[in-house]
């Protein structure tokens, strides 16, 4: 009987402490469209295990085409980009809806488009710059995540351009579809 009574307990412990120790969920995905731009390669990780908070990390190749009422005029740019976000998921353990904010950091090549005249005081060949650009987004999307195997997001990013050096001068809504392995 008093083998028993410290058997529960010390059962009871073992497996507070190997819940303890369980790791968050996460996942490497590419992501084609969306925040990426183009296509991206991804890290995601919960805070913590239970947590239905988490991040992202990633790396991306964007390119787009800025408006007629950015600095400079419309032009056409592209270069590499890190990709933050901060989400919580709202629904069941496997399948959620993916709510977030995050921010797009990235040093782009500015070329003009072949019938845009570049701005006055430019030649129509001009040098090859690179500068610093960036934007904000939101995030509304369907994740599924099972804790090892097929990864899945869909959804859509809000992006938001806070200046119009190499941004879009309006509100812009972009698609996008995430596939990987989560462990």
């Amino acid at each position: 009987m008093m083998k028993r009574l410290l058997f529960i307990p010390i059962l009871a412990w073992s497996a507070a402490m190997l819940m303890a120790q369980e790791k968050p969920r996460r996942a490497v995905y590419n992501e084609l469209a969306g925040a990426a731009g183009i296509i991206g390669a991804n890290f995601d990780s919960r805070f913590s295990a239970n947590s239905p908070l988490g991040y992202r990390l990633g790396l991306a190749f964007n390119a787009g085409r800025t408006s007629e009422n950015s600095e400079g005029g419309a032009c056409v740019y592209q270069g590499p980009a890190a990709v933050f976000e901060a989400y919580g998921l709202i629904g069941g353990t496997n399948h959620s809806l993916e709510l977030g904010v995050g921010m797009m950091h990235g040093i782009f090549k500015r070329d003009y488009e072949r019938d845009a005249t570049p701005p006055l005081g430019m030649s129509s060949d001009p040098p090859e710059i690179w500068k610093y650009g960036y934007y904000g987004f939101a995030n509304v999307g369907y994740r599924y995540q099972p804790a090892i195997g097929f990864f899945l997001r869909a959804g859509v990013n809000p992006t938001f351009v806070p200046e119009t050096h190499y941004g879009i001068s309006r509100f812009l809504v972009y698609p996008y579809l995430g596939l990987g392995f989560a462990f």
